[in-house]
């Protein structure tokens, strides 16, 4: 599989997940976690039915690409030199792939469109934790394990719950157990983003931008954008799926194959 992977010079690591013919856009995938490799995110991708090149992008430090890697506060440089390399660039940012790009305010002069699943626009913890007690979870910092690798996909596994509804439990732990995880980058997130009050620096002014957020979301409740009057602009649109998780895809794959294609379809005419 490693000869499919392409490096930059700042050893980003790409993997074209799928080509269709029409217009040439480039459809860049920024998986969430962080830490996570971004891999998990082709089961996003094989739904999709859009012109163009799909890429899986994964930063150094994140899962297995370069996992020695530790200054991930030059993911944000990284960014935009990646999103400068292709025509037509669209992120398609999950969670953590969403805020990076809302920390990331040059990609205004560079994107195409934007597009966000189960992201948020502010910090989620406060919002998150009213949603976890209503739906009676466990508190979550009591599952947060001593830090290394292994304890970290320990922990993911055993957060399952609030990512995935219970008729995708199952499958989703199997997503999960897969993956490469690396730890510095998740203790990188937490001390530079979490704990220093994340705000997005940047609203969309121009690049056309769609937001799609699961209504039983745990971890991004949709409300954060719903509630944000930043983010209700003509260029933006915000659509919740009803009975959809964090990982909305999972749940209503139809839906959000039909969204992002209805997005591309506008952006033929710009």
């Amino acid at each position: 599989m490693t000869q499919n992977y392409l490096w930059d010079k700042n050893k980003t690591r790409y993997r074209q997940a799928k080509q269709s013919g029409g217009q040439s856009f480039n459809l860049l995938a920024l998986s969430g976690g962080p830490g996570m490799d971004s891999s998990y995110m082709q089961s996003c991708i094989d739904i999709l039915n859009v012109p163009g090149n799909c890429w899986l992008i994964d930063f150094p430090g994140n899962g297995s690409n370069h996992p020695e890697f530790t200054d991930c506060d030059q993911w944000f440089s990284y960014l935009i030199d990646t999103v400068k390399m292709f025509p037509n660039p669209i992120i398609l940012g999950h969670s953590f792939g969403g805020i990076i790009s809302l920390l990331s305010p040059q990609l205004e002069k560079h994107l195409k469109g934007l597009i966000m699943l189960n992201a948020t626009p502010t910090n989620w913890v406060k919002a998150s934790e009213e949603v976890r007690k209503k739906k009676n979870l466990p508190d979550m910092e009591r599952l947060k394990p001593n830090p290394s690798n292994e304890t970290m996909k320990a922990f993911f596994l055993s957060s399952a719950p609030y990512f995935f509804l219970p008729d995708k439990l199952e499958q989703g732990e199997k997503m999960l157990s897969s993956l490469p995880f690396n730890i510095h980058t998740l203790n990188w997130f937490h001390s530079r983003v979490q704990r220093e009050g994340y705000e997005a620096s940047w609203i969309p002014q121009n690049v056309p931008t769609l937001i799609l957020s699961g209504s039983e979301d745990v971890i991004t409740p949709p409300k954060l954008f719903r509630d944000d009057p930043r983010f209700d602009r003509p260029n933006i649109q915000h659509m919740t799926l009803d009975g959809a998780s964090h990982f909305c895809w999972y749940d209503k794959p139809e839906q959000v194959s039909s969204h992002i294609g209805q997005f591309f379809s506008s952006l033929t005419g710009l």
